[in-house]
This record gives structure tokens, C-alpha cells and sequence, in this order.
């Protein structure tokens, strides 16, 4: 605190825009948030006889107590803070309201700064947490909202377990999860059964991953006339040609694969196409056709294991797609390439591999 003295009068200020007064003092104080230096000041400047006040640093440092922020500030001490009790008066009843006046007057400004001190040490931090508090409670709140909901919709979706159980065993009958390509030879064989056609051709190729197409326009039927061959028979070829994942909707599933598949069945011109329709319709297997080629017969007689053939009669070549989707539960997990392969086991002390076992 810097005062005038009987001796002396108060330095003049050094700032230009404080006021002129008798004094001054400076405050260091202590806060454990952020202050709020405007309400400091505010409050400084609210008490009489306190002017100009304002707040030199305020500064984040530390020591065994813990972090804390550092407050510089200083306010002029004006001649409205004087209590005037040396003051010429009249007569002692004046003498004792200015003690009086005196002691209430520095009781309102010690009361002032003990409610500015407890504003910034106690109650701002204790607002400050209690918003916190209440903001973590709300989210806490919208979590549980959003788990709950996600739980209702998981018992809805038990309850239909059932229904999607037979979906899924309707959808792997035509799309199996293994290949089961002798249980799917032998529907084929019943059917040309049924239509009196003889399959003497049967080929299934390597599966392929199938990939979704770059376009999904379907791409045009190719129709050619029939031709007179060399050897008095004609030859009617129609190609029609179909992308396996044409027209797929969103990401191909991990694992789907397309097995391809060409045979070739002989027998009337009737009997091929009803064959052919009920290899599309008939099996609970989903085959795709992607080509077919029909050639007229001749009369001719049975050999190399061919029937007997008269006019009229055709060879059909169909080529297509039958498919497999295996179960993403069953499915082993994927090699990791960069892993040592397993070790080998030791040789066993006192045997010869190279020795021919002795029978018993």
C-alpha cells in the first residue's frame, strides 16, 4: 500500500487514465479456475473510496498445493475513503457519528472483499463443477435412451427369429453352402429322366469369386439363322449371354462363388426345351443359364454312346451358373500368409523310416 503523508503528498499516478487520489493498494490473490477479472474489477470499483482499479497479470504457476492462477491487481484510494474523525466539528455527539460512520463504512468494505474473495476461491468453482455434473448427466441420459431403443429393436428381432431361420433355409436350399454337386447331378438326371433326354455331356468348372459387374444394362441377344451343314442336317445356334452379378444389388457377400456348368443332353425337340425349362424351374437349386446352343439331328443309330437319332430330333448345349455361399459362421479363418509354418515332428530315436514294417 503507497499513501500521502503529513510530510509528503501521493505520487502522481503513472497511467494517465487513472485518477488522481491519496493512495493505493495491491492485491495478490489466488484462484483455483480461470477468474473472471472484469467482476474483480467491477467489485473494486463499487466500494467507496476505491477508483480506477484494474489488474496488472494473472499468471497459472504451481507449487506443493497444487496449480493455481496468480492475481496482480491495485486500486486508487480516493479522499471519499476518508473518515474525517480528525476533522474540526462541533461538539462531541458530531465526533462520535463519525466514529461511527467510520466503523461502518470499513465494515461494508471488508464485507465486500470477503464476498469477492469467497465469489472466486469458493463459489465460481463450485457453479463450475456443478455444470459439469449436469452436463454429464445429460449424456448419460441420451446413452441410455439410445441403448434402450437398440434393445427394443433386438426383441423384435427375436421374436422374429423363426421366420428368418425358414427365410435363410429357403434361400440356402437354392443357393447351398457347400458345392453338393452329386446331390445337384442327380436332380439333373431325374429331370432328363422325366423328359426322355439323354445327358451325354455333364462339365462343371472351377468356382470363381463372383464380383459385382462395372454395368448393369443387360447385354443383347445374339439370334443367327438356321444353316444346311455339309452332311444334309441343320444347324440352329442361338446364343444368349448373361453376367452372373448383372443387376446385383450392394456388396457381394464374403465367399460367394460361382460354379460353372455345360452340358449337353440329346433327344427330341420337344423333350430338350421342357428339359431345359425345368432345369431353370424345377430344381430347388438356383441355376443361371448363360449360353445355350441347339443343333438339329439326323437319322442316325445309336453308338459312342449316343441314342439313336432321327429328324427332327436336337442336341442341346447349355452353359450357366449354379452357386455357393458358405456359412459365414462355419468358415475357417483366413491363413495368415507372413506366419512360420508348423513344425515339423522330430524323428523318433532308434527307427528307420526307410525299414518295411513287419505285418502281423
Amino acid at each position: 500500500m503507497t499513501a500521502a503523508t503529513p510530510m509528503a503528498a501521493a505520487a502522481a499516478p503513472s497511467d494517465p487514465l487513472q485518477a488522481a487520489g491519496m493512495g493505493s493498494i495491491q492485491f495478490t490473490t489466488r484462484s483455483s479456475t480461470v477468474p473472471d477479472v472484469a467482476a474483480w474489477v467491477d467489485a473494486l470499483n463499487s466500494v467507496p473510496g476505491f477508483s480506477s482499479a484494474w489488474v496488472g497479470s494473472a499468471t497459472l504457476t504451481s507449487d506443493e498445493s497444487g496449480a493455481y492462477f496468480a492475481v496482480s491487481s491495485a486500486v486508487v484510494v480516493t479522499t471519499d475513503a476518508f473518515s474525517l474523525r480528525f476533522a474540526q466539528t462541533e461538539g462531541r455527539a458530531d465526533m462520535g457519528g463519525a466514529k461511527k460512520t467510520t466503523w461502518i463504512g470499513g465494515t461494508v468494505v471488508v464485507g465486500l472483499l470477503i464476498v469477492v474473495a469467497a465469489w472466486f476461491l469458493a463459489i465460481s468453482p463450485a457453479l463450475t463443477s456443478a455444470d459439469e455434473v449436469r452436463a454429464q448427466a445429460e449424456q448419460a441420459r441420451q446413452q441410455n435412451e439410445l441403448l434402450e431403443l437398440k434393445l427394443v429393436q433386438l426383441k423384435a428381432d427375436f421374436e422374429k427369429l423363426p421366420e428368418y431361420k425358414a427365410e435363410l433355409a429357403g434361400l440356402q436350399t437354392q443357393i447351398p453352402s457347400d458345392a453338393a454337386m452329386a446331390e445337384y447331378f442327380r436332380q439333373v438326371d431325374q429331370i432328363a429322366t422325366a423328359h426322355s433326354v439323354t445327358v451325354t455331356a455333364l462339365t462343371p468348372s472351377t468356382p470363381t469369386a463372383v464380383t459385382l459387374a462395372a454395368s448393369t444394362a443387360p447385354a443383347p441377344t445374339e439370334t443367327t439363322e438356321p444353316t444346311e451343314t455339309g452332311d444334309g442336317s441343320t444347324d440352329a445356334t442361338g446364343t444368349a449371354t448373361s453376367t452372373d452379378t448383372a443387376g446385383a444389388a450392394g456388396a457381394v457377400p464374403t465367399g460367394f462363388v460361382a460354379i460353372p456348368l455345360s452340358l449337353t443332353v440329346l433327344g427330341t425337340y420337344d423333350d430338350t426345351v421342357a428339359f431345359l425349362n425345368d432345369l431353370q424351374n424345377a430344381t430347388p437349386r438356383l441355376f443361371l443359364v448363360s449360353g445355350l446352343t441347339g443343333t438339329s439331328q439326323k437319322e442316325a443309330e445309336a453308338s459312342g454312346g449316343k441314342p439313336a437319332t432321327g429328324p427332327g430330333d436336337q442336341e442341346l448345349v447349355v452353359t450357366g451358373y449354379v452357386y455357393v455361399l458358405p456359412d459365414a459362421l462355419g468358415m475357417a479363418a483366413t491363413p495368415d500368409a507372413d506366419a512360420a509354418p508348423p513344425a515339423l515332428p522330430g524323428a523318433v530315436a532308434g527307427k528307420n523310416p526307410l525299414v518295411p514294417i513287419t505285418g502281423r
